[in-house]
């Protein structure tokens, strides 16, 4: 689906994690999943795309629960750049919001792919963040980004942001998401 040979281990080969090889390339190019479905009416970047295209891809795994309700968890990193910042040099907590959203879809991606759900979309419906520290200028950040549960009309997942260069974490969130009304786009 995200990669142009679904046969090829080797570019997923960094990858840890105990998900299919297939759920795992999936995740390995998350451009088809969060990127801009309607290029021919929105040519340009979208909002937060430069940033979630240096989202690096170092785990991926399906668990079961004691419940027997499956998991996913889809680990990412990134270094914090100049367009992350506010005034004061620190990661924007609009950026640390952005990252909350895009990173806890990812995971209810792996696991709609890990079921043979064909196409899984879905929107933010809400979302809670909590700022615990601030992140600065090149400080790398691992998201771990982990399913609540995903059956049914209940969509929802949980990211906490870590600073791997300085220890300590950074924020926190989790969303609800939906499966959204089906509007035609509108014309720019």
């Amino acid at each position: 689906m995200a990669n142009s040979n679904p046969n090829n281990d080797a570019d997923i080969a960094h990858i840890a994690g105990n998900a299919p090889a297939h759920v795992k390339r999936a995740m390995s190019d998350h451009r088809p999943l969060l990127g801009n479905r309607f290029k021919e009416h929105i040519p340009g970047p979208i909002f937060f795309e430069v940033i979630q295209d240096r989202f690096r891809t170092t785990e991926v795994s399906i668990v079961g629960g004691s419940d027997g309700v499956l998991e996913a968890r889809v680990v990412v990193e990134l270094d914090v750049e100049e367009d992350m910042l506010n005034g004061k040099g620190e990661m924007h907590t609009g950026c640390s919001a952005s990252l909350i959203d895009m990173g806890s879809t990812l995971p209810l991606h792996a696991l709609a792919i890990a079921k043979g759900i064909e196409q899984y979309v879905s929107v933010s419906q809400t979302m809670n963040v909590m700022y615990h520290s601030p992140a600065r200028l090149g400080d790398k950040l691992k998201l771990i980004n982990t399913t609540i549960i995903l059956e049914g009309d209940a969509h929802s997942a949980k990211t906490e942001i870590w600073n791997a260069s300085r220890g300590g974490l950074v924020a926190s969130g989790s969303q609800i998401k939906m499966v959204p009304s089906r509007l035609p786009p509108q014309k720019l």
